[in-house]
């Protein structure tokens, strides 16, 4: 499971779903599935940050933190 990042548009994509699934992950504490977390900084908030790291300091490492940014640059030069 994915969340955040930004839309293909380049807008911010958390909304709050992204929160509730946040929540979840935090109170179930489980590795699978898998949560990752996209953030795109200067288009994702810091509070959006925070929480993500909030959620894997209590779980002890989930969500996986993905930066955006350097995914999508990378990902654009192979296409």
């Amino acid at each position: 499971m994915t969340l955040g990042g930004v839309a293909a548009d380049g807008s911010n994509a958390v909304n709050d779903l992204t929160y509730i699934l946040l929540k979840v992950t935090e109170l179930l504490g489980l590795r699978d599935p898998n949560v990752n977390a996209r953030y795109f900084e200067g288009v994702n908030s810091v509070e959006y940050l925070r929480r993500l790291c909030e959620v894997n300091l209590i779980t002890g490492a989930t969500p996986s933190i993905h930066n955006d940014a350097a995914m999508i640059d990378v990902l654009g030069r192979a296409a």
